[in-house]
């Protein structure tokens, strides 16, 4: 007989930690990215959910909106050179894209396990 402890948490709490939908005991990802097969704890087969693409595109699309924002306003306030752009925004754009698509993977991972729950 297998004592699994249900741990309840947040939606927030579960995408910022990236525990499994179901138990929320364990993490789901190997890495930044990569999502593992099944959960060790509850044997959930996360690997076979189908997400598609659309992490990808809301990721993007976020920080696309976010980053064209923070480009435009100090460009109109600090007029910085060219170069000094491309060393800021750079980084910064390859952080958040990162940051945004494992939030937004594990959302759609969360809701696919809601929708064959």
């Amino acid at each position: 007989m297998s004592t699994r402890k249900l741990i309840k948490r947040s939606l927030l709490t579960k995408c910022l930690l990236g525990v499994c939908p179901s138990c929320s005991s364990e993490k789901i990802f190997i890495g930044t990215l990569n999502v593992v097969d099944k959960c060790p704890s509850c044997g959930l087969d996360i690997g076979n959910m189908n997400i598609g693409d659309a992490a990808i595109w809301f990721s993007m699309f976020l920080s696309s909106i976010i980053l064209g924002i923070c480009v435009l306003l100090v460009e109109i306030n600090f007029h910085p050179r060219f170069y000094i752009h491309i060393v800021i925004w750079l980084p910064i754009t390859i952080l958040f894209s990162i940051i945004f698509l494992r939030l937004f993977k594990y959302l759609f991972i969360y809701l696919s396990y809601k929708k064959e729950e």
